[in-house]
């Protein structure tokens, strides 16, 4: 039962995540003129879908790995800790890549740091 409740729980995380960004990523394509409205629907729902799915399997296995083999899970939990962070990077370089889309207009060559 806590595996089921694990996995669902990481599921829904992931996808609701990957709704957020997926959503505003074409949605910078749609109104950019890229895709059409229906792209952008087929898209968001498949990104999604694609997320949840993804990190649903994995926390099967690495529940299960767990289960059968427990010393495994205390180098999971450490390792979990470093990919948590580095996820938290990814996504904030990803949100931070939207915002420069969506203030220079869709111009991302153009921007400059300085």
């Amino acid at each position: 039962m806590q595996i089921t409740k694990g996995v669902v729980q990481g599921a829904v995380a992931a996808a609701s995540v990957e709704l957020i960004f997926s959503i505003l990523e074409n949605s910078l394509l749609y109104l950019e003129g890229k895709i059409t409205k229906d792209e952008l629907i087929k898209k968001v729902a498949s990104d999604t879908a694609q997320a949840g799915l993804a990190v649903g399997t994995n926390t099967v296995v690495l529940l299960t790995i767990s289960m059968i083999y427990p010393p495994i899970a205390a180098v999971l939990s450490a390792v979990a800790i470093l990919l948590t962070a580095a996820g938290v990077g990814f996504m904030s370089k990803r949100a931070w890549e939207i915002w420069l889309r969506w203030v220079n207009g869709g111009n991302v060559s153009s921007i400059s740091v300085e």
